[in-house]
């Protein structure tokens, strides 16, 4: 039914991507939009916000509900962005009380990796699962708990930085301000830094499958596997869905990044009883997980136990 259309919006720090989605789950019109041609004039919200109602209107299909993944820290009524590490002047802005005067249907907003994790859940048949780990490896490294049929928010919404767990002799500087974050050294924008560093001009894309020989390569996932296998232990889940840009590259060997979290387990448990599952996700994962995730909203679906935007949550 076309009443029931979402506009789903996936923000990454290198692309946004909208798309109108049916009650099927089925993207009926899609765009994809360069994140840095948004913030040319300072004024990326507004910009954000006027990008949406053109889309919209250009589909000429009713909408019911617009939902909004960003890969930031979001306050814990869901209505703020705190922090965008990866995205310049993405900070402190109540971007649910800016959007929502402006479009005539209810405006949600969440943590991009939630809504991924959204929709891999639903692919993967993993509904009834828990706890289940979602880890995303793209631009940085981003995290999702699905813990009691819910995300797990944290006491002020910033829970799962898994990207910004501190590392031993680490020395870069992180775009959160820290120094030693776990992302700065194993993330797509690290891996990206040395391609063209070492690599000048060559495509991204291919790297693994060109430079698979590359003592990089051993030395990356070796560093990716701590983080992984740390929340691993941590929380003994049912299911990790792995993701992200990064591990949907051509090559990218995904049966050694495997084998590397798995010696690093408790035994006998989670290391014998845990299931990993790649996502099946494409690049509108994040947009069909909006639809899922304002579609939850509006059936009654309780994420939370306060309604997400109301002030003083």
């Amino acid at each position: 039914m076309q009443s029931a259309a979402i506009l789903g919006i996936d923000v990454g720090g290198t692309h946004i991507r909208m798309g109108i989605v049916d009650q099927e789950f089925v993207i009926i019109k899609k765009k994809t939009i360069l994140t840095t041609s948004l913030d040319d004039d300072g004024n990326f919200i507004q910009n954000i916000i006027d990008q949406s109602k053109a889309f919209a209107l250009s589909s000429k299909i009713p909408i019911s509900a617009l939902c909004i993944g960003f890969p930031s820290v979001i306050s814990k009524d869901r209505a703020t962005i705190i922090q965008t590490p990866n995205i310049p002047n993405l900070d402190n802005i109540a971007f649910v009380h800016i959007t929502s005067p402006q479009f005539p249907f209810p405006v949600f907003m969440e943590k991009d990796v939630n809504l991924l994790l959204r929709n891999d859940i639903e692919i993967l048949d993993l509904k009834d699962k828990n706890p289940i780990l979602g880890i995303y490896v793209g631009t940085g490294l981003g995290n999702s708990v699905w813990l009691g049929d819910r995300f797990l928010l944290g006491a002020d919404g910033a829970s799962c930085e898994l990207g910004h767990i501190p590392i031993y002799g680490v020395k870069e500087v992180c775009p959160c301000g820290n120094i030693g974050c776990i992302e700065t050294v194993a993330s797509g924008k690290r891996l990206a830094a040395y391609s063209a560093e070492k690599y000048p001009g060559a495509p991204i894309g291919d790297f693994f499958k060109l430079h698979y020989d590359d003592p990089f390569i051993d030395e990356f996932l070796e560093l990716l596997s701590f983080p992984i296998a740390t929340e691993i232990n941590i929380f003994d889940p049912y299911a990790v869905v792995l993701g992200g840009g990064v591990l949907g590259m051509s090559n990218f060997p995904k049966n050694l990044l495997l084998d590397k979290v798995t010696t690093k387990l408790r035994s006998p448990y989670p290391k014998r009883s845990v299931i990993f599952r790649f996502s099946e996700s494409t690049h509108y994962a994040g947009v069909l997980g909006a639809a899922r995730y304002a579609l939850d909203m509006m059936g009654g679906k309780k994420y939370f136990d306060f309604i997400p935007g109301e002030e003083g949550s």
